[in-house]
């Protein structure tokens, strides 16, 4: 039995029996605390051991949560102790009286005046109310956030409303402290642009970030807990069992982080290049219960370096073939001039004559071969001065209609400006002549060739897609034609010398190589776009000049006025 100041009893060690929890408490610790509390005055009152009313006084008085009792009738505050006065910031005297509601902010008040003798009623006793969260608010207006487990309790026969309330200002600044560098760390992994995903030790993806569902175009819902060889790699059977290294499997096993190289592919079954580091996510023991992947995406640098050799492999080739050029034309300038001193003395009627006529046709033929070298290794001689690109489609369009003959069509569209470029025009018109022939053999069966002309700005997104190229504004050149097309492999050969597809002694494989070292030595780019039975495009790249450039060296040409002038001869 507790009597308080006044003398008045307020309750005594029968007050409550066992309790039952309800199901979804979930603060094991609060409950047991006021448990232990209710059990040592029970145990005290039992028959034969009267209760020691101090005792009991002195586990409600310091006890570290706030203990409040209330009234079921009218709801007032009868008793607190001194933890309740701390976290209210209230004397006793203060707090007894006044209604419970008014200990909350009336925005946060689970129990009003309304519903308070309600709420008692329903309350079984030795049950609880479980309120993870609700707040205490002091004179100063200052809220408190606490924890309330409230229990109705019978007092000499009478019941109360009992709350323990705790103080979790702190729990709250730890969980937003911890919410706060969880959406930083995530937020550090949504932002980066390498794929990021943890997996289980069944190969199971639990997690994923932006970058990861972006490279493989799959949305979370169907990432998650799915095995990554099946996201990743598009297989139903894990990778390392087809021969293939992972990283993630040797990171299990080693506990250490591991690397490898690997093919991806995307929904759409597009192959990702990507390089593959596995870290390993352990338990307090040391065991390695997790797996961090992170996909480095490097397709792009694939292309780039695919680019660059491409790049290197013409070049090589191209210094080859000058100097395979220059040596063999020191051969044939001597071949045919021994040849042409021998035709001068010769008789028309000489019976070696014939033999002779046969020797210098073959030796103009390796000369021309020797200029194709040449013009592919950008060794040949070629005279720039600014002209307009129109003029020059104009004036070897009728000797291409010759060349493709009746059954393609030619169509000329040409840009309703003058586009300016410092070339040599006979080149031009080689490059044309050579597409043409090539347009010809690829449509045996008759077809159409479109040559246009227009402008275009090569920017950024130029440079990215072919890994070379200059900024700014450049004259454009279209030839297209509906015949059989290029396949990949050998469109990636097509510029190299002596490589063809045509029939043996149908083609030297110049063509396309001239075509590319002329582009060359005029500073431009030639691309080709082509799809087996969808034609083929080839797009011509050309700086351009001001117009200004065009007029200056028409004014040199101009006739020197004049005509009566004596020229002294020595």
């Amino acid at each position: 039995m507790v009597k308080d100041s006044g003398g008045k009893r307020r309750r005594d060690g029968k007050s409550k029996t066992d309790r039952k929890k309800k199901p979804g408490d979930s603060s094991p610790k609060l409950e047991q605390q006021s448990r232990a509390q209710v059990e040592e005055s029970r145990r005290q009152a039992l028959p034969g051991r009267p209760a020691d009313e101090s005792k009991y006084r002195a586990f409600f008085e310091y006890s570290p949560d706030a203990i409040f009792i209330a009234d079921p009738e009218t709801g007032a505050v009868v008793d607190v102790n001194r933890a309740a006065c701390r976290l209210v910031a209230r004397k006793r005297e203060e707090i007894i009286g006044i209604h419970q509601s008014e200990l909350h902010p009336p925005w946060k008040s689970t129990l009003s005046r309304d519903n308070f003798r309600q709420h008692i009623e329903e309350t079984k006793e030795g049950g609880t109310t479980h309120l993870t969260e609700n707040s205490i608010l002091r004179p100063d207006g200052t809220e408190v956030p606490v924890e309330i487990l409230a229990q109705a309790v019978v007092l000499d026969g009478k019941k109360f409303l009992q709350g323990v309330f705790r103080d979790i200002t702190e729990r709250k600044k730890i969980d937003q402290a911890l919410r706060t560098s969880e959406s930083f760390v995530k937020n550090i992994l949504e932002t980066v642009d390498e794929g990021f995903i943890v997996i289980d030790r069944d190969f199971r993806i639990l997690s994923a970030n932006r970058a990861y569902l972006s490279q493989v175009k799959t949305p979370e819902g169907e990432v998650i807990n799915k095995h990554c060889y099946e996201v990743s790699h598009r297989k139903i059977i894990a990778c390392h069992k087809l021969g293939e290294e992972c990283p993630v499997k040797r990171t299990f096993e080693t506990g250490g982080p591991q690397t490898a190289l690997h093919v991806h592919y995307d929904r759409n079954n597009d192959p990702i290049y990507t390089e593959i580091k596995s870290y390993p996510l352990k338990d307090a023991s040391g065991n390695t219960v997790s797996a961090i992947e992170i996909v480095n995406n490097i397709t792009e640098r694939k292309k780039l370096e695919e680019q660059l050799r491409h790049s290197q492999k013409m070049e090589a080739i191209g210094q080859l073939a000058g100097g395979i050029a220059h040596d063999f034309n020191n051969i044939l300038t001597a071949v045919t001039g021994y040849g042409s001193l021998m035709k001068a003395k010769m008789r028309e009627d000489d019976p070696l004559r014939s033999y002779l006529d046969q020797m210098m046709d073959s030796a103009k033929r390796a000369a021309n071969l020797t200029r194709g070298l040449l013009a592919f290794s950008r060794k040949q001689s070629i005279s720039f001065r600014p002209e307009k690109l129109n003029r020059i489609i104009r004036n070897v369009e009728t000797f291409l209609r010759r060349i493709i003959g009746e059954d393609i069509e030619l169509k000329v569209s040409l840009a309703d400006r003058d586009l300016i470029v410092m070339a040599d025009a006979g080149q031009i018109e080689q490059i044309l002549v050579n597409l043409a022939t090539n347009a010809k053999d690829a449509m045996p069966d008759g077809g159409k060739l479109t040559i246009a002309t227009g402008t275009a700005e090569l920017g950024p997104e130029f440079i990215k897609t072919h890994g070379y190229g200059q900024l700014g504004s450049y004259a454009l050149i279209t030839v297209s034609d509906t015949g059989a097309g290029i396949d990949e492999k050998s469109r990636e050969r097509i510029f190299e010398p002596f490589y063809t597809t045509k029939e043996v002694g149908k083609g030297t494989g110049l063509g396309l190589s001239i075509v590319y070292g002329i582009v060359k030595q005029h500073s431009g780019y030639i691309t080709c776009y082509s799809e087996l039975g969808q034609g083929t495009t080839f797009r011509i790249y050309l700086p351009s000049v001001a117009r200004t450039a065009f007029v200056q060296e028409a004014d040199t040409h101009l006739p020197v006025p004049g005509g009566k002038e004596t020229i002294p001869i020595a």
